[in-house]
């Protein structure tokens, strides 16, 4: 990983201490982390690139078990926010370059 992008956790870190707000991320993918979205009246919400997350995972898994694993236990574990929280749910980042056929 390169050096700006093991600075986007504490950038993001940073900005949430300092603007004494909260986002809700997920656990073990903070190098898939390429920034994060403040938009008026919502917490703010990381976004993490998808490609990097099922990285990520293939460090323990192949790639075919790591895309299902994350699709369906982290991807279809996100919920709208709650009215109590007022917490967004991450966003995920799919690049259209790593979606086109070769």
């Amino acid at each position: 990983m390169d050096a700006a992008c093991e600075s986007v956790p504490s950038q993001l870190s940073d900005y949430l201490d300092t603007t004494e707000q909260s986002a809700i991320t997920m656990d073990g993918f903070d190098e898939a982390i390429v920034g994060f979205v403040n938009n008026p009246g919502e917490s703010p919400r990381v976004v993490y690139d998808y490609q990097r997350c099922i990285q990520v995972l293939c460090t323990d898994m192949e790639e075919g078990e790591a895309i299902e694993h994350f699709d369906f236990n982290c991807l279809g574990s996100m919920y709208p926010p709650s009215s109590e929280d007022r917490l967004w749910p991450p966003l995920v980042l799919y690049s259209l370059e790593s979606r086109r056929p070769k």
